[in-house]
């Protein structure tokens, strides 16, 4: 084989191996995983502020809308993926003076139930969270 071929081969091989020990077993892979579906609100607290605010957004598997009335900022999110129980969205303001670019984190509150959520932003130096109520939430397949 020629030089540049092996070489190529070669990196792939270490790349093949490195995702390999990079993903647990049993760990399904985010790249194809479905986000929800679904609306939920609430008011959540931000690490560096004393008061709470309200949060609401909609999903629809692939990504969805969120909204802070109060700010006012609002923005679109993109489904990351999730773990089986977490499930992570990037969140990019688009109207609004928030700070763009969070991540949102979003689990049951207890297990099976659709309606409660912990939810929990981090960006930057700031963490927002709360326990965010949802309608019609549910994984989208």
């Amino acid at each position: 084989m020629k030089p540049s071929v092996l070489s190529a081969l070669r990196r792939a091989a270490a790349v093949m191996i490195w995702l390999a020990a990079a993903v647990p077993l049993g760990v399904p892979l985010s790249a194809h995983a479905t986000g929800l579906g679904g609306s939920l609100e609430g008011r959540v607290s931000q690490s560096d502020m004393s008061e709470t605010y309200a949060m609401s957004m909609t999903l629809d598997g692939g990504g969805g809308h969120i909204r802070y009335p109060s700010a006012p900022c609002d923005g679109d999110l993109q489904f990351i993926g999730t773990d089986g129980v977490t499930y992570r969205y990037k969140e990019h303001i688009t109207h609004g003076d928030c700070i763009d670019g969070g991540t949102i984190q979003m689990r049951r509150r207890a297990p099976g139930d659709d309606t409660a959520w912990i939810w929990r932003w981090d960006a930057e130096d700031v963490v927002v969270k709360g326990v965010v109520h949802g309608s019609g939430v549910s994984e989208m397949k």
